[in-house]
């Protein structure tokens, strides 16, 4: 799961191709359009990552017309996919 979130993080928000050439450039702004890619913002990208790039798998909870805070990012997992342990290495 991790290497597809990852690769579509990676076709999304920075090649299309997933080459290491960057031609993917999005704006910086925070808005409450949950499911679109440009503008994006840091949390927004997280969930957007998680969301999609899992495919079918209910691993978030959808959202539409909220701001993603970072801090309420390990409650928009589902329970199944909830992380078991956040803030700490």
């Amino acid at each position: 799961m991790a290497r597809q979130v990852a690769q579509y993080a990676d076709t999304h928000y920075y090649s299309t191709t997933g080459s290491a050439i960057k031609n993917i450039h999005i704006d910086y702004r925070i808005t409450t359009n949950t499911k679109g890619i440009n503008p994006n913002y840091c949390s927004k990208l997280v969930w957007q990552a998680y969301y999609y790039g899992t495919g079918d798998l209910p691993v978030m909870y959808g959202l539409d017309g909220e701001v993603i805070v970072p801090t309420t990012l390990p409650a928009l997992f589902t329970q199944a996919y909830a992380p078991y342990q956040v803030g700490r290495y």
